[in-house]
Parts: C-alpha cells; sequence; structure tokens
C-alpha cells in the first residue's frame, strides 16, 4: 500500500514539473497575420505551407500535432455556417465530437478521432477564418489539457493598419478567369491523421 501511494505520488509531481517546465514561443503567419503561442519543448515547428498559410508543429515522436492555418472566407459564410462545415469534415474522418459552441465570430468544437483528442477553435477576422487545431493521443490528456487550454487562449489576429498591407500598384483591370471559390483547405498537408485506437482501449 505504502509503495502503491509512493508511485502515485511520484506520477503527480513528474506531471506537475513537466507541465511547469512547459516554454512558451510564439508563431506569426505573415500573410494572415494569426499569432498562437506554444510548448517549445513538446511540438516542434515544421516547414511552412506551400502558400505561405499557416505551419505544422510536431512532437518528436509524432504522436501530438499542432496545426495553425488562415484561409479567405470566399463563401461568406458566418461562424456558425463554418462550424457546420468543420463538423462535416470531421464526421467525414470518422471523427466522434463532443462539443461543439460557436459565437458571432468564432466557434470552437472537440472529440475523438481514432485514438486521439482533437481540438479545433476557429476565428473570424476581416473576412478570413483563423483555425487552431490540436490533435494529441488520449493517453496523454492529463498531461496537454492544461498546455492546448494555454495555447488556444493565446490564439488571436493581429491588428493590421493600412501602413501594414502591402501597397497595391494602379493598373489597367484586365479580364480574369472566373474560379470556382474555395474555402476550408483539404490538401494533405493540414488533413488531420487517424490512428486506429488499439485494441481493449
Amino acid at each position: 500500500m505504502k509503495f502503491a501511494s509512493l508511485v502515485l505520488f511520484c506520477t503527480l509531481c513528474f506531471c506537475q514539473n513537466a507541465r511547469a517546465q512547459d516554454v512558451y514561443r510564439t508563431y506569426h503567419n505573415a500573410r494572415f497575420g494569426t499569432l498562437v503561442r506554444y510548448p517549445a519543448n513538446l511540438v516542434a515547428p515544421q516547414p511552412e505551407s506551400a502558400n505561405g498559410d499557416g505551419r505544422k508543429f510536431v512532437s518528436r515522436d509524432g504522436q501530438i500535432e499542432l496545426t495553425v492555418y488562415g484561409f479567405n472566407n470566399a463563401m461568406n459564410r458566418t461562424a456558425t455556417g463554418e462550424m457546420n462545415r468543420a463538423i462535416r469534415d470531421w464526421k467525414r474522418d470518422t471523427a466522434r465530437l463532443t462539443y461543439y459552441k460557436a459565437g458571432r465570430d468564432w466557434f470552437v468544437l472537440s472529440g475523438y478521432l481514432g485514438a486521439d483528442i482533437f481540438y479545433e477553435k476557429t476565428l473570424l477576422r476581416r473576412g478570413v477564418f483563423h483555425t487552431l487545431i490540436w490533435q494529441y493521443p488520449k493517453v496523454l490528456k492529463k498531461r496537454l489539457d492544461a498546455s492546448v487550454s494555454r495555447s488556444a487562449a493565446s490564439f488571436f489576429v493581429e491588428k493590421r493598419t493600412q501602413s501594414q498591407d502591402p501597397a497595391v500598384p494602379r493598373v489597367q483591370p484586365t479580364p480574369v478567369p472566373t474560379l470556382r471559390p474555395t474555402a476550408r483547405p483539404n490538401s494533405r498537408y493540414f488533413k488531420p491523421r487517424r490512428r486506429i485506437v488499439p485494441r481493449g482501449y
């Protein structure tokens, strides 16, 4: 009994120390002005996406993943409308949602995808959706809950002034082909991974 109590005490101390040692850095997306603080001791930045709309952060063992990206609201959706689209996308990947809520210019949702927990937070600012997604194994829930909450709370969009935006040269308008508007990125770069739940989990 004393041995079991000692093991439990040591485990709790380890978890508390691990949380206390989290080192946060800030990611700033130059294209959309998205900012977020992330625990650099848990996840490392991967190369920026090809068109500069976001970046992934992955743990050394590949089990923990943070994805941050933005995209233009080409379909002029409300936050609730985009949340419904996001829910359909997650369900298409066989996710099980356990929570979702939307406001005038934001929404959050979370649930399970295979053996993982996922948490998504999206902000609508000046015609652009800014999205943050955390995905990590269920077994790491206690370890990561505080880190994910802190990161999500820091997620915001910088206020850009006219002087911060690049100058647009005056040119004669030329005809351009009509393109089918796009919204939520569907590229493999941003697609959530799915891990099968281990037998007996």
